[in-house]
């Protein structure tokens, strides 16, 4: 038996690879920009995530409608907690987003900045 080397496919001579260009900001709206592209992706998990509770919820629904006879009204509560349990583990996710938000470089200088001028002022004479 003889080995073989595997290569990777080369793309034909005539394809040809597209590079992602970068986002251009202004330096005095980058932090908006940025806040904005960040906000409209947590909310799109978060959307995400209830779009796909709902799907659990009728799944659920429908498998105990077909198991016994009124079933999905019987079983609408833990029907209802599995949902809502997926649409939790799937919008956990969002989380982080929101919280890259307000996490930046400049935000961080302010908040420095504040807090330094607080401690400055003199409560007790």
């Amino acid at each position: 038996m003889s080995t073989q080397e595997a290569t990777a496919p080369s793309p034909a001579p005539d394809e040809t690879i597209k590079v992602k260009k970068k986002k251009k900001y202004s330096k005095s709206l980058k932090d908006v920009q940025k806040g904005r592209d960040r906000g409209a992706k947590a909310a799109f998990k978060i959307v995400n995530a209830v779009a796909v509770g709902i799907d659990r919820y009728r799944s659920e629904s429908d498998k105990s409608a077909r198991k016994k006879k009124d079933g999905a009204l019987r079983d609408y509560i833990p029907n209802l907690a599995e949902g809502i349990g997926k649409a939790v583990r799937v919008g956990s996710k969002a989380s982080g987003d929101l919280g890259k938000i307000w996490n930046t470089k400049r935000r961080k200088k302010r908040t420095k900045r504040f807090l330094k001028s607080i401690g400055q002022i003199r409560i007790w004479r």
